[in-house]
């Protein structure tokens, strides 16, 4: 058979040496996750995204070309409650290795102190702020934006990091790179960094390690809004090309919106907020 109905039926399988690839129907359950298929390799795969059956023979989890791959195919609940931390870290380490996109359901993502450094990320949730990562925890920042080894151009659609009410420091969005390398050319379109608890700062850029490309550089936020800072809505400092367009910033704090760094940080930089 090339159907299981979970990842442990397909680990307890043994399967035909002709048989190419195979088709889980689940994680755990039957539909609790999005179908998932899996192409037999000649080797253990470098990712998380991987399944050994009884035979020995080691599977890859393969999106279709142009697809993506999901939190729940690595065991992410989406229920609010369960830590859907290790899920959303292995696809990420996952998505990364295959160059695809990760894409996160409508509901609720529970997650205690996780931190992703992540490269060139292509991120996408469900539309009208549909999908909600709570960030629970004290570690800072959540999300963080390297730019390693070169890799830029990142991608971030429809998300909510949400502060639950036990949160009270720490960075959401963290965009900082070192003398050789920054994320640039990063965009976010319908990103919002709030909650119940607070942020010291929700959004934060911090070129001043490069000097020679100078900065952290052309960089978009589209449509975003960020809330419940303690420092800052929103902090850059050393950025070039900055483009934001639409979205907003309440915090209660007098800096919610502040650009630092060298003389020539900002140029050609646009800040159209409505």
């Amino acid at each position: 058979s090339s159907l299981y109905a979970t990842k442990t039926a397909a680990e307890a399988a043994t399967i035909s040496a002709s048989v190419p690839a195979i088709i889980l129907l689940g994680y755990a359950a039957i539909r609790d996750a999005p179908p998932a298929m899996y192409v037999r390799q000649a080797s253990e795969p470098s990712h998380p995204g991987k399944l050994q059956s009884t035979d020995g023979a080691w599977w890859a989890i393969t999106p279709a070309l142009g697809g993506a791959i999901y939190p729940e195919q690595f065991g992410a609940a989406r229920d609010g409650v369960t830590d859907d931390t290790t899920a959303i870290e292995n696809a990420e380490t996952t998505r990364f290795s295959l160059g695809c996109w990760l894409e996160f359901l409508p509901g609720n993502y529970y997650t205690n102190d996780m931190q992703i450094t992540f490269q060139r990320p292509r991120w996408k949730g469900a539309t009208s702020n549909g999908t909600v990562i709570t960030c629970d925890g004290t570690i800072s920042p959540t999300l963080w934006a390297t730019g390693a080894s070169g890799y830029t151009d990142g991608l971030i659609e429809n998300l909510v990091l949400w502060a639950p009410s036990g949160r009270t420091t720490g960075v959401g969005l963290y965009y900082d790179g070192d003398a050789t390398y920054q994320p640039d050319e990063f965009k976010t379109t319908n990103l919002k960094i709030t909650g119940v608890g607070s942020w010291t700062i929700p959004l934060e850029h911090y070129g001043m390690d490069r000097t020679s490309p100078q900065g952290n550089r052309a960089c978009s936020h589209i449509n975003f809004f960020l809330g419940r800072d303690v420092s800052a809505g929103f902090y850059a400092a050393n950025v070039v090309g900055l483009f934001i367009l639409g979205g907003g910033i309440y915090g209660g704090t007098t800096n919610q919106f502040q650009i630092t760094g060298l003389v020539s940080a900002a140029k050609g930089s646009t800040y159209v907020l409505t």
